[in-house]
This record gives C-alpha cells, sequence and structure tokens, in this order.
C-alpha cells in the first residue's frame, strides 16, 4: 500500500485480465463492427501482414529477426476506442501465437510511480511481472516523465523491455502531441516503440452512429426530429 504525507492511500493497482483465447477471425470481426475505426484497422491489418509474411519466412527456413516488433503506440484524441483496441490487439497476437500467455495488463502513472525515491523501480518491476508473457497496456504514457519519481520507473520500465525482450510486450496511448515530444525526447523510446496506430476524430455521422447504438441497446428509438437535433449538437 503506498500512502501520502496524510496517511491516505494513493496507489492504484493494475488491472489484470486474463482472456479465453479466440480464433483471429472472429477477433477481426469484433473490430470491424466498431464505428469510426476504419483508418485504424486498416493500420492492424498492415501490421499483422508483416507479421504473418515474417511467420511465413520463418516456416521456409528464411532469415528472420529472432521475435518480431510487437510493441506498438496508440495515439489519438480522448475517447476513440484505444484501450478497447490494445485489448484485441493483445488478443490477435494471442490467435497468432505471438504470446506465451493470454494476459493484458492495464497500468496506469499510479500503477508504477510511488511517493519516495527508490520506490519507482521495484513497483514497476511488479507490474511488469504481472504482464510477463503477455501485453501491460500503458495509458497516458507521457506521465512517465517529468519528474524523478517518473523517471525512475520508465528507466525501470525500458530496462525490463531489454531484459525481458522475448516475454513482454508493451503497448503506449495517449494523445498525439503529448506522446510525439515523449517519445521524441528518448531515443530508446523511439526504437522500441516503431508502430504508431493513429485514431483519427470521429466525424459527425459516426458520432451519431455511436450514440443511436447506445440507444438501441436501452431500447430506445430516435424520431426523425431528434436525429436532426442530434446532429445539430454534435
Amino acid at each position: 500500500m503506498q500512502r501520502d504525507a496524510n496517511g491516505v492511500d494513493r496507489s492504484q493497482p493494475a488491472k489484470a485480465l486474463v482472456f479465453v483465447p479466440r480464433a483471429m477471425d472472429e477477433i477481426l470481426a469484433e473490430l470491424a463492427v466498431l464505428p469510426g475505426l476504419g483508418a485504424v484497422r486498416a493500420q492492424i491489418d498492415a501490421l499483422l501482414a508483416r507479421l504473418q509474411v515474417q511467420e511465413a519466412r520463418r516456416r521456409a527456413g528464411l532469415p528472420v529477426a529472432d521475435r518480431p516488433m510487437l510493441h506498438a503506440a496508440l495515439v489519438g484524441p480522448p475517447g476513440t476506442g484505444k484501450t478497447m483496441v490494445a485489448r484485441l490487439l493483445a488478443e490477435l497476437y494471442a490467435a497468432m501465437g505471438l504470446l506465451k500467455k493470454p494476459v493484458f495488463v492495464e497500468a496506469g502513472r499510479d500503477s508504477l510511480v510511488a511517493l519516495y525515491t527508490g520506490q519507482s523501480a521495484p513497483r514497476t518491476a511488479d507490474t511488469v511481472a504481472r504482464a510477463q508473457g503477455g501485453v501491460l497496456f500503458l495509458d497516458e504514457a507521457y506521465s512517465l516523465a517529468g519528474d524523478t519519481f517518473a523517471e525512475e520507473s520508465l528507466a525501470e520500465l525500458m530496462r525490463q523491455m531489454e531484459n525481458q525482450r522475448d516475454d513482454l510486450v508493451v503497448i503506449f496511448a495517449g494523445y498525439p502531441a503529448e506522446m510525439e515530444a515523449f517519445i521524441g525526447a528518448n531515443p530508446g523510446l523511439r526504437s522500441r516503440f516503431p508502430k504508431t496506430i493513429s485514431f483519427p476524430d470521429y466525424s459527425t455521422p459516426e458520432l451519431a452512429s455511436i450514440f443511436e447504438g447506445l440507444c438501441r441497446k436501452q431500447r430506445y428509438q430516435l424520431t426523425p426530429a431528434a436525429e436532426k437535433r442530434l446532429n445539430e449538437i454534435i
């Protein structure tokens, strides 16, 4: 338990999800119906195609990297589905046999950074250990910059990524400008996260479609006047 100077517990343990492995077609079908993510799906398709080519080369006895680079940065505005896509990407990696364990650990700054010098590194190592063999997802990854406690955590995370290159996949997520500044300021991060998946803003029709889908789940139906007003509000 991590407490501040007032004795209040500020820690937020990382959330671990152990998922049931599914067939790739089923996962891709779920991704395909997510509204407004056509551009994201195209980027993931391209990533999967490269991984499949590497696997085909390996089976044919041709030279391949010891382990394909699976780390990724998901970059886009808030509310565009980055966390959901990260989970599906973890499932896709598992379906391709690229993960040793079907585990997805969702962490934030409070799961990695402690309140006192020397405590962030072991706390980060503990969180990484929960994701070993699977995927560690860190939203607002740029929170691991700007102070000595966060930088201690980031240094430990990068050390763990190097030492466990065959046992750990890390997915970062965050807003575009902040992520570019964060990764660009650290050459070690840039080399480890060569793949960026960009999430565009939703269009008005896409947002309307999302809202109408929520209505259908609650068994509401918009009148024509309400549909018109919805588009005006968006």
